[in-house]
Parts: C-alpha cells; structure tokens; sequence
C-alpha cells in the first residue's frame, strides 16, 4: 500500500485514540487532540495520571485485540 493511502485509510477511522496526550494545553499532541475533535473525529483521550481532558473523559489505558489491530477499546 502506498504512503498517501495508508494516511487516507488511517484518517478515514472516526474513533482514534490519543495515547500519551498531555495535561499541557499548549503542548502539541493537545493541539492534535483538539483539531480532530474540531474535525468531528471521536477523539479518546489516553493519560493514565489525568481523569478529564478538553472535556473529554481520559482513560488510563487501551486494550488492542488479538483478531485485529485495529480493533481496541479504552
């Protein structure tokens, strides 16, 4: 698969999880959370050491199925 359709194939996901995103409005990755969220994507918020980021509820872990990896919950 070519580069610009594994990008295309990765955005076209409505639910993606941000793992690791900062408790630092200005940081960058909070930056991402909050433009894909703008952009109506289902933007999870992944930090185990905060409850609640940009309104959002933050989990503390994700867990990626076995059959798919592109099958997971928080």
């Amino acid at each position: 698969m070519a580069s610009m359709e594994r990008v295309r194939d990765f955005l076209s996901q409505k639910r993606l999880a941000f793992v690791g995103v900062s408790r630092q409005p200005k940081d960058y990755s909070r930056a991402l959370f909050r433009e894909f969220g703008a952009r109506g994507y289902d933007a999870v918020p992944v930090n185990p050491a905060i409850a609640e980021i940009e309104a959002a509820v933050a989990s503390p872990a994700c867990r990626i199925s076995n059959r798919s990896p592109m099958a997971w919950s928080c």
